[in-house]
């Protein structure tokens, strides 16, 4: 690991002693971050930690919001995403959580795909156009979407598609970046939805995507190097869900964020 690796994960891990995580609570946590989760002998071998002593430790991330539990056989242990843990504590310790954050969030939503549950991975931007606005008309009751950027020329279709939506009832609410540069081109993404009748809100969102329909589909859309500035379309991953178990979790979390923003 070279010195600054080793100094913005030492970083990290003292964002996450200040959110009243103990060390070894903070190292079973960025673990989890990067395995997605794992059963208590499955983190216990990564981390060298007693068996019990993870489990102890498990709890409390638990008990911390940290961490979700998946009641199967073995337990599996999963890593609530990032954005919504760092929020609380963001106001006052700003600086050092926002890189924390950054790359918290993107080995999550990066390693997704590696999840056992059914997933399909899309590669390709007219595909994945293609894939996303026919799983926002299929939308009966909700659409959610964080949009950390656009590609060019997509925010029209998807008002268009918004308007056929709402003309059945659908409810659809954003969380949206001010901005963007895909393929060198700015993108003013709030501007583009400010005149579209939906609930549109701004926040700091790193450079993914996510759609979530009725509250048990997603899709996740994010570039192969999310933190240069520019985007570019060609380098653009995607991943549908079919576990509505998750897509439930990812909407719940998304309306507890929704909420926080002022």
């Amino acid at each position: 690991m070279n010195k600054k690796a080793e100094w913005n994960m030492n970083k990290t891990i003292n964002a996450l002693e200040r959110m009243n995580l103990h060390k070894s609570e903070a190292i079973v946590y960025m673990l989890l971050v990067q395995k997605m989760g794992g059963t208590v002998e499955e983190i216990s071998k990564e981390v060298r930690f007693k068996k019990q002593n993870t489990y102890t430790i498990l709890n409390k991330l638990i008990q911390k919001g940290f961490v979700d539990v998946e009641k199967s056989n073995p337990v599996i242990y999963h890593v609530v995403p990032p954005t919504e843990t760092f929020r609380k504590e963001q106001i006052k310790i700003l600086d050092e959580l926002y890189t924390a954050n950054n790359e918290l969030n993107f080995l999550y939503e990066a390693n997704i795909n590696k999840l056992k549950h059914p997933i399909n991975l899309i590669q390709g931007f007219r595909p994945i156009i293609k894939k996303e606005i026919n799983l926002i008309k299929s939308a009966k009751k909700t659409l959610n979407m964080k949009i950390g950027f656009l590609f060019f020329n997509e925010a029209q279709i998807l008002i268009n598609v918004f308007e056929n939506l709402k003309n059945t009832g659908v409810k659809i609410n954003i969380i949206a970046n001010q901005a963007c540069t895909i393929d060198n081109e700015k993108i003013e993404v709030l501007n583009k939805f400010k005149n579209c009748d939906v609930n549109v809100k701004e926040d700091d969102l790193p450079n993914t995507k996510v759609i979530l329909v009725d509250g048990s589909e997603m899709m996740q859309i994010f570039p192969r190097f999310p933190f240069h500035e520019n985007i570019y379309s060609d380098n653009v991953h995607c991943t549908y869900n079919y576990s509505k178990n998750i897509a439930k979790t990812y909407n719940d979390r998304f309306n507890h964020q929704l909420k926080l923003i002022v």
